[in-house]
């Protein structure tokens, strides 16, 4: 550890800790930059882990419909869908692309690069 200290190695880094409506604030940035609120798990320049953030709003949403208690208050819930929050983001499966085995998925997609000369 000394070798590591010498080297101003970082052990830990902070981790920031944001309110409800900071991250709400955040997230109407995002809105404002992007013209949705689907953020990425890792998105970065928006506070230190918003994506993940909506993603836990998402996990709460679900465990208040099964009657579950969770910090997202029918407030806060309010809050979010008036700035367009996508509680569900994936597609029902009568949408879904069919499951294909590996190899036939490959081989679409060389016949794609074939055709449009890019992957």
């Amino acid at each position: 550890m000394a070798k590591l200290s010498e080297v101003k190695f970082t052990f830990a880094t902070q981790k920031v800790l944001y309110t409800f409506e900071e991250r709400l604030e955040q997230l109407k940035r995002y809105r404002e930059d992007h013209g949705h609120i689907v953020v990425p798990r890792f998105a970065k320049g928006y506070g230190q882990g918003l994506g993940k953030w909506v993603q836990q709003q998402r996990v709460k949403y679900k465990l208040n419909k099964k009657g579950n208690y969770t910090t997202l208050t029918p407030e806060r819930q309010q809050k979010l869908e008036e700035i367009g929050m996508v509680w569900s983001i994936l597609k029902p499966a009568q949408h879904r692309a069919e499951r294909q085995p590996w190899d036939i998925r490959y081989e679409q997609f060389l016949e794609f690069k074939r055709e449009n000369g890019h992957t």
